[in-house]
């Protein structure tokens, strides 16, 4: 099978070799935007354009307060609601993380406290999502805040959507008497369902109505997998829902289900690349198809691999690993 043609869009992270990751990206409003980070002490910085193309990127510069030591920028969230909002959270190792508001995409104001009160709360999920559960008056905007100090368990809020008040959260589910659950790992809606994953050997969550989260039975502990250490990412496609893993010894699984239930392991192994391969980092849904990128161990893989699908099933790699840079 021959790889499909790829285009490099930018190198050393837009010009800024001190950035170290490309880590998330969102479309909003005719553009899309790129979140860097930088690994040793620097500022994270937001990117965006409106083609995606090679040299037509601007940087997102007015914050409110500026971001001061936030090495990452770990989350994006979207609504059309009201007009639209993005959002946007940060990773803050002393002062713990931020979530940031803006209506427009180039001015971002923080809607909340440092760590939501909390500086030992450092980063904020991958992503934040909106729902309205069956018993809310309004959607609210979900957020999650994770730890890595291993004295505090992580934690989800939530905020009326249009909200900008800082102050104006609720903590809807504390693992603090559960502090091996430090990171809120992803969130998804699917259907009339919440769902949001963590580590602690890999737990998925769901609520139709905020006042009772429940642990997914059929997920369990990682899929009944002891070497499962996280649920990586969520998304649905064509009636199913499908999570991915985090697995150092086997390397990263794809499951799904078509009801919440009962789950189907796609591949136990990364697709064969076993542990060179330790998370499947991401799943995304464009067009018919269902994207999986690979996080990898540099010491055992020629790079990072990138795999595509048309039923979920059958996965065909799409790239050269790591496009040719190991």
């Amino acid at each position: 099978y021959a790889a499909d043609t790829w285009t490099q869009i930018t190198g050393s992270a837009f010009g800024v070799a001190t950035q170290t990751l490309v880590q998330e990206m969102e479309v909003y409003n005719g553009y899309v935007y790129a979140a860097t980070a930088q690994e040793n002490g620097g500022v994270a910085k937001v990117w965006r354009s409106t083609t995606g193309d090679s040299g037509t990127w601007t940087e997102d510069t007015v914050f409110s307060p500026a971001l001061s030591s936030d090495f990452a920028i770990h989350s994006f969230g979207v609504t059309t609601l009201g007009g639209g909002y993005i959002w946007l959270g940060t990773g803050n190792g002393s002062l713990g993380g931020s979530i940031y508001q803006s209506r427009t995409g180039d001015t971002w104001t923080a809607i909340s406290n440092r760590g939501f009160g909390n500086s030992a709360m450092t980063t904020s999920a991958p992503n934040m999502v909106v729902f309205q559960g069956s018993s809310d008056t309004t959607p609210y905007l979900y957020a999650g805040i994770s730890t890595r100090t291993g004295t505090a368990g992580a934690r989800v809020y939530r905020t009326p959507y249009a909200n900008s008040d800082s102050t104006a959260w609720t903590l809807v589910k504390d693992f603090s008497a559960d502090t091996e659950v430090q990171l809120i790992s992803y969130f998804h809606v699917w259907g009339n369902t919440l769902y949001f994953a963590t580590d602690d050997k890999g737990q998925l969550w769901q609520t139709t109505d905020t006042g009772t989260f429940t642990k997914n039975a059929g997920v369990g502990d990682g899929f009944g997998d002891p070497t499962n250490m996280v649920i990586s990412s969520l998304v649905d496609f064509k009636g199913y829902l499908y999570a991915t893993t985090t697995n150092i010894v086997k390397g990263g699984q794809l499951w799904r289900t078509p009801n919440g239930a009962n789950w189907q392991q796609i591949t136990p192994n990364a697709f064969a690349k076993g542990d060179s391969v330790n998370e499947l980092r991401s799943l995304r849904v464009s067009g018919n198809t269902l994207w999986i990128s690979g996080y990898t161990d540099t010491t055992k893989s020629l790079g990072t691999p990138v795999w595509r699908s048309n039923d979920g099933l059958n996965f065909v790699q799409s790239n050269t690993d790591g496009f040719g840079d190991t």
